[in-house]
């Protein structure tokens, strides 16, 4: 493990004042579109970590100051402006100074004001802002994420604009455009026509370059060489037409972008049929070319732009990881998803060894099983696919699975101060789909104690395990329930997930002489007691069954229990002897429970701070009774508080190093949590 911390490439901080009502639904969308689709969670996403700074005051939205920037590599500041800031003085002084500040860093930072309004450009002081309010309210977001694709692929391609003059220096600009290569075959009329509308869209409406035909080479010039270079410096759009996969140079041109690693993206307008389907137009993202459609260019171009940003954010994340000491150097990565034409590519550019291993990476997520059998069942050269999360844990040439077989407890839940953290519920269901993601592409089963109710967390791992069970097994996620709880749930419930799922259901303790089929709230003394500890009861028989445990977020107020949740899953497994990883820089009770490890005394782990409410204070009072009688232990937080200092860090035996959980305990970013979280499991599990 390196001794720094992990800086990312590039972070977003989105800035609105709370009084815009569109302000939460924008950032939200920028999230969404530019980290990972909060509808979709399990689906692709670019990854690029997205943190949310609302407030009514400047002080209470935690505005990014120096510290913040310099937390990242790149930062980009995205600034929504609206009358409510415009109106407001520490809103206006507030958003200067991050412009200044922002400016003063240089050109690797970056801060882009959104006017979501008229005349609010004067909120800031000579920074261009990207006008929405010129877009009608149903197009600004997908508006929004245009402009903001094409800025970041710009700032990460970092392509020098700056004009040197012989007598007066260097002239700033900002970076130069992305350039696109517009493939079409000029035979028929329609690839042209298509091409055409491209073009000129992209030049009256985006601030891209384009490359059209031969036009665009000077005379004079070596044709196939210019027709190499305008594609090996661009992203080629393919006008994918009936007659497209006959002509020559078309073909030329696609293989030229694979064999340059170039982002490429078809459009399909194919009306009658294709002869023959070009083979290597495969592998790459496609759109339907809607004729019918006034925003089919638009749609083409964000498109393109989209996969631009996907492509150069991975390769420069990539590069952040191994300079960070997290990837070895000698790992060789690709934008896109592997397929048969890259060992040819990597062969030819010398960067893999047909007699020894080497380690190809391509974007998170891993590939389903079945691609990934293909590909094993054809590699001439040795090549190991895998991506960056997955490399890190293991040596994937001794074990594609080096967690199969063991039970992984998963409790991640809200925590009170996600929104301190510059975070909300899309951070913390992307940290829960992260880590389930790469526990079951090692192989693990992941033990959960969740209600499956529809919609929730749980279907999301039904997805997860669907797509990564290459480990051949079924049950990959146990889930655990107490009593009452499960007798809410409807019959046949999950049934189409029954080769997915072990379902535990437990009854109550028995010294409670409570009818187990009937429903007991937790409303008042009694019903409180017998939830509480019903659930410590699933708690410790989870915790028997589970070969290690994982903690993120928590509640520490309006829990059921006899403790906030993960502190109790935090005890048990520590006395048991089970490795424990807390991740704690989303806050909640897992940051407590770390400050206790390190002799702290958090208030909301004592008995003064938690009886204020006055249900729980009642069965503080009936678990000393019931102590007495030895049907159960008291509530005593200054012992559990003793238990977990006398414990410390180095009592979490989770494979880990001191250094390293430090690392755990802070860290916001996904990739290098999952890579400590793997590299402990794979360390204390073997």
């Amino acid at each position: 493990m390196p001794k720094i911390s992990f800086k990312p490439r590039l972070v977003l901080r989105v800035l609105w004042n709370t009084e815009f009502s569109a302000g939460k639904d924008l950032a939200r969308h920028i999230y969404s579109r530019l980290c990972r689709d909060v509808e979709r969670p399990a689906s692709r996403g670019i990854g690029i970590p997205v943190y949310f700074h609302s407030g009514s005051t400047p002080a209470e939205a935690k505005v990014p100051g120096i510290p913040a920037l310099e937390g990242a590599q790149s930062t980009v500041v995205i600034a929504l402006l609206d009358t409510s800031i415009r109106a407001d003085q520490a809103w206006r002084d507030c958003v200067r100074a991050v412009e200044k500040e922002v400016a003063q860093k240089g050109k690797h930072h970056l801060f882009l004001p959104i006017a979501c309004e008229d005349k609010v450009h004067s909120v800031v002081d000579k920074t261009n802002c990207i006008r929405l309010y010129n877009f009608d309210a149903p197009e600004r977001p997908a508006r929004l994420i245009s402009a903001l694709t094409h800025e970041l692929a710009r700032l990460l391609l970092g392509r020098p604009g700056d004009v040197k003059t012989q007598d007066f220096g260097v002239l700033e600009k900002s970076y130069a455009p992305v350039k696109l290569f517009i493939s079409h075959s000029k035979h028929g009329r329609e690839g042209t026509v298509i091409a055409t509308e491209l073009r000129d869209y992209g030049r009256q409406h985006l601030p891209v370059a384009t490359f059209y035909d031969s036009n665009d080479i000077a005379a004079g010039s070596d044709f196939e060489k210019e027709i190499q270079a305008n594609v090996a410096d661009s992203a080629m759009v393919v006008v994918q037409t009936d007659t497209y996969s006959d002509r020559e140079w078309c073909r030329k041109e696609v293989l030229f972008a694979k064999k340059y690693g170039c982002p490429v993206l078809v459009v399909n307008a194919v009306t009658v049929g294709e002869e023959r389907f070009f083979p290597y137009l495969g592998n790459t993202p496609t759109i339907r070319w809607p004729f019918d459609s006034t925003r089919r260019c638009e749609v083409a171009m964000d498109a393109a732009l989209r996969e631009v940003l996907r492509n150069v954010y991975f390769l420069e994340h990539v590069n952040t990881l191994k300079a960070a000491g997290l990837l070895p150097n000698s790992c060789v990565q690709i934008g896109t998803a592997p397929e048969m034409l890259t060992y040819r590519n990597l062969l030819r550019a010398k960067k893999c060894d047909r007699t020894k291993p080497s380690v190809l990476l391509y974007p998170d997520p891993p590939l389903g099983d079945e691609e990934i059998e293909v590909l094993d069942d054809l590699n001439p050269s040795n090549l190991i696919f895998t991506t960056p999360t997955a490399v890190i844990a293991q040596d994937p040439a001794k074990s594609p699975t080096p967690l199969k077989g063991k039970l992984i407890g998963l409790s991640i839940s809200d925590a009170p101060d996600l929104t301190q953290r510059g975070m909300g519920q899309v951070h913390l269901e992307d940290a829960m789909v992260e880590c389930a993601r790469h526990l079951l592409v090692q192989g693990a089963s992941l033990g959960y104690g969740g209600d499956l109710r529809p919609g929730g967390f749980t279907e999301i791992l039904f997805e997860l395990v669907r797509t990564h069970n290459r480990a051949g097994t079924n049950e990959r996620i146990h889930n655990f329930l107490s009593w009452p709880i499960h007798l809410r749930l409807e019959p046949g419930a999950w049934h189409e997930y029954l080769d997915e799922i072990h379902d535990y259901r437990f009854p109550p303790p028995s010294d409670l002489g409570v009818d187990e089929k009937v429903f007991i709230a937790p409303d008042d003394p009694q019903g409180r007691y017998a939830w509480a500890r019903s659930l410590t009861l699933m708690r410790t028989e989870m915790n028997q069954k589970t070969s290690a445990r994982v903690l993120l977020g928590g509640q520490i107020s309006g829990f059921k229990g006899k403790y906030p949740g993960l502190l109790e899953e935090a005890l048990l497994a520590l006395r048991s002897g089970q490795p424990l990883y807390l991740i704690g820089g989303f806050g909640g009770c897992t940051r407590l429970i770390i400050e206790a490890l390190k002799g702290s005394v958090p208030d909301a782990f004592t008995e003064a701070f938690q009886t204020k409410d006055p249900v729980y204070k009642a069965i503080a009072v009936r678990y000393r009774a019931d102590a007495a009688d030895k049907k159960t232990n008291a509530i005593d937080y200054g012992g559990e508080l003793q238990f977990l200092k006398s414990k410390g860090v180095a009592g979490l035996d989770n494979g880990l190093s001191v250094d390293e959980n430090e690392f755990l305990f802070t860290s916001e970013n996904l990739p290098e949590i999952v890579y400590l979280l793997l590299r402990g499991l794979t360390q204390r599990l073997k």
